[in-house]
């Protein structure tokens, strides 16, 4: 008589825990008055350094809520590393995250250059992304697929 095969191989429970180490849904939470203080004593060079000119175009400068829309964006770009989760040794490239809000559609993530490559290895294909703003605080979650 054959016996029966366990219904989980231990290739199996591998894979498993493989796949769920890796969250599928990261937020992270953003100052606004950190990022105001930041505009205020940096500049330019803080936008530049953090931000794509779409984002900074997309967050509409001179606007009352333009700190706002840039520390929930700020907020994504964190939630996204999160769920990328580089190497310790992996620099943050700020700019290759980029937050897109097509006109009527939800906001999606735009990987460049590194990430996009490090996030194919992990089986991410897109991140969809949820932003929000209220009085001090900024809001993003990220979710992988």
């Amino acid at each position: 008589m054959m016996p029966t095969p366990a219904p989980f191989s231990a290739f199996r429970i591998r894979q498993r825990r493989r796949v769920a180490a890796r969250p599928s849904v990261c937020c992270d939470l953003a100052f606004i008055p950190a990022v105001s203080a930041s505009l205020q004593q940096f500049g330019d060079r803080y936008l530049h350094r953090i931000f794509t000119p779409a984002e900074i175009q997309d967050a509409r400068p001179g606007s009352s809520g333009f700190a706002a829309s840039l520390a929930a964006r700020f907020a994504a770009k964190e939630a996204c590393f999160k769920l990328l989760n580089p190497d310790a040794d992996t620099a943050l490239p700020w700019k290759q995250v980029e937050v897109v809000r097509p006109r009527g559609r939800a906001p999606f993530i735009r990987l460049h250059q590194d990430l996009r490559h490090i996030a194919a290895r992990q089986g991410i294909y897109y991140i969809t992304v949820s932003l929000s703003h209220d009085q001090d605080y900024a809001i993003a979650v990220a979710s992988a697929g």
